[in-house]
């Protein structure tokens, strides 16, 4: 397996659970609480993260 197809299927399951927590309730995903602060939340965590 190449690198790039693991970089491509590694990215394709990260999506994968990131839309599914998405939809989960805030209460109990931490993802979900990011997605109901919008954009600039996100954002946000993202910069401190990096």
């Amino acid at each position: 397996m190449t690198e790039d197809h693991m970089s491509s299927r590694f990215l394709n399951e990260l999506f994968r659970v990131i839309k599914s927590r998405k939809g989960a309730d805030p209460d109990t995903s931490y993802t979900a609480q990011l997605f109901d602060g919008g954009v600039e939340h996100i954002s946000r965590k993202i910069g401190e993260e990096s």
